[in-house]
């Protein structure tokens, strides 16, 4: 059961990033000093250490709950920023958190932690 819900947060994640909008390309800098570096200008998606255990709680919450509502993330972004935006995160936070998951392995043990203790609550344990 475990292994499945985190399938799910990695389905429901992936369409996630179908529905995100292209990003801004940014303004021509005139100084080349001044350019920002490769890690600036891609974004660094926050390590373990930058998402705490309320926003995984959050996370979690948020992709259970849509999962519920069997809310398609492509075909109903407002009902996903809806749902999202419930648990006290914002979009941005939420695609922030979702990207750190899927690149971090001390993310995903602690989202894995975070679902059976989700599940315990769930059964009365």
């Amino acid at each position: 059961m475990l292994k499945k819900m985190i399938g799910l947060v990695v389905v429901f994640s992936f369409g996630i990033a179908a529905c995100e909008s292209e990003p801004e390309p940014m303004p021509p800098q005139e100084d080349p000093e001044e350019m920002p570096t490769d890690d600036q200008q891609m974004g660094q998606a926050p390590q373990a250490s930058d998402v705490s255990d309320e926003e995984l709680r959050q996370f979690v919450e948020a992709n259970i709950e849509a999962e519920a509502q069997q809310i398609n993330p492509q075909a109903d972004p407002e009902g996903l920023q809806e749902v999202i935006e419930e648990t006290g995160l914002d979009m941005q936070r939420f695609e922030e958190i979702n990207f750190a998951v899927r690149q971090d392995p001390q993310l995903q043990q602690e989202l894995q932690q975070i679902f059976q203790e989700y599940q315990n609550e769930q059964q009365g344990f």
